[in-house]
């Protein structure tokens, strides 16, 4: 097995030279900064990006969408939908202690909030006379990961319950189970919206579903990864999947056409998750810390993970 290697020292080097000019290159992405308290655009390219200034300030949680434009926050104990530009605050029907998984669209302004409390998901969507939110009823059992929204639905994963698995929640519709599974841990949508893949947190079953629009065909194959899985990329060209382990310093690199291991990407630290990035297919790599400094991005299109650190 080959090892890909991630940051090196030179690429270090490069953010030194040209941190100054970092910080103006356009946004690849927006994060919660929990040091901060606040979302921050990450600017520049994977090796040489930095963390930009503040915005959205004063909130306790925060998921920005892929654009940066709007986010769903928590601020003052309220969960709310801004657009970050404007500072906007409009409340959605989500208590603090009640919001779970929360999702954004690839192409359109629309979130999937998955409400605790009265176990459903809400398609929150911004349109032009203010938000449309709609409810999604959600199948018994606890939701394990979120993948979308993709059109109208968003697709769920459901472990415990009567009938544990993937389902497609669309509106007006009832629940589509896709896959049935008590052991699923984490999904991924492709960049093109026309195929999710879920695998199972023993490392073991890997599940693509394709024609998401029609009629859905699902494979399954048989994978070889470290158990307890907790987040799953994949990369623009469907060439790769990335898979993290809880406890563990690296991820795994695995073909979707067979199943086979392509290689590890060592870390530095261990991670607990991973969450889209802009519209390029890449990663945040969350931590078992939080959302505090330091940051780590993993651009799937070289299979190479970066540090971001803070504009100073």
């Amino acid at each position: 097995m080959k090892h890909i290697v991630g940051c090196s020292l030179s690429l270090l080097a490069q953010w030194v030279l040209h941190s100054q000019t970092a910080v103006k290159n356009p946004e690849s992405g927006w994060i919660f900064d929990k040091e901060s308290s606040s979302i921050r655009a990450i600017r520049g390219t994977p090796g040489a990006a930095t963390l930009g200034l503040p915005v959205s300030n004063d909130v306790e949680l925060a998921y920005p969408s892929r654009d940066g434009n709007r986010g769903i926050v928590v601020r003052k104990r309220a969960v709310g939908w801004t657009h970050l530009q404007e500072e906007s605050f409009t409340a959605l029907p989500v208590g603090t202690a009640d919001l779970g998984l929360v999702s954004w669209s690839r192409h359109e302004a629309t979130a999937a909030v998955h409400n605790l409390q009265s176990h459903m998901v809400l398609l929150v969507s911004d349109v032009s006379d203010g938000l449309k939110v709609r409810t999604l009823a959600l199948p018994e059992g606890t939701v394990v990961a979120i993948g979308g929204p993709v059109g109208d639905g968003v697709f769920v994963a459901i472990r415990g319950g009567s009938l544990p698995g993937l389902y497609r929640l669309n509106d007006g519709a009832t629940p589509q189970l896709l896959i049935a599974h008590d052991n699923l841990a984490a999904i991924a949508v492709t960049a093109e919206d026309d195929a999710v893949f879920a695998l199972s947190q023993d490392g073991r079953r890997l599940w693509i579903v394709e024609e998401l629009a029609g009629t859905s065909a699902v494979q399954s194959l048989t994978v070889d990864v470290p158990p307890a899985v907790v987040g799953l990329g994949v990369s623009a060209n469907r060439g790769s999947l990335y898979v993290a382990h809880a406890d563990s310093r690296s991820l795994s690199v695995v073909s979707p056409a067979d199943g086979s291991l392509i290689g590890t990407l060592p870390l530095d630290v261990p991670v607990s998750g991973m969450v889209p990035l802009g519209h390029d297919s890449n990663y945040i790599l969350t931590t078992p810390g939080g959302d505090a400094a330091p940051h780590w991005l993993l651009q799937t299109s070289s299979s190479s993970i970066f540090f971001v650190p803070a504009a100073r």
